[in-house]
């Protein structure tokens, strides 16, 4: 069931869910570099966003945010992660803080996220996300 062509050896997560932390870490870092390539190449063609506020982003539409000279991330760091692995299929649960410029205003904020990734020729590419704000109990 396990997929090997995504998987590396560590001794806190099985090898699929190590590969899976790597497949994030490249995203989120993608994000503070631009990359715009990178998350390209990660998202599957049909990706959607579903975001803290509610709204909805494609692939494209994800792709031209991150590319506007007006929004920037000097912090785009998961933790905690919690990952699910179903044959080619995985979800991934894991806390993002995010701090930077979107469109000129700046943001600093705390995020749980679940993102939904295929295992397609090898490779781990996200399909779908969901992020939620993590505001304090009061």
């Amino acid at each position: 069931m396990a997929h090997s062509d995504c998987a590396q050896p560590n001794h806190l997560y099985s090898p699929e869910q190590l590969e899976l932390i790597e497949v994030d870490q490249r995203f989120q870092q993608a994000f503070i570099d631009k990359d715009i390539g990178a998350i390209d190449a990660l998202l599957v063609d049909d990706y959607v966003l579903v975001s803290s506020n509610g709204s909805q982003r494609t692939k494209g539409e994800v792709l031209e945010a991150i590319a506007s000279p007006r929004s920037t991330w000097q912090i785009n760091q998961t933790r905690d992660w919690d990952i699910r692995i179903h044959g080619s299929v995985a979800i991934v649960v894991a806390t993002l803080h995010q701090k930077g410029i979107d469109q000129g205003t700046p943001f600093d904020s705390q995020v749980r996220f679940s993102d939904t990734y295929v295992c397609e020729n090898g490779q781990w590419r996200q399909l779908h996300a969901h992020a939620s704000r993590i505001t304090p109990v009061p």
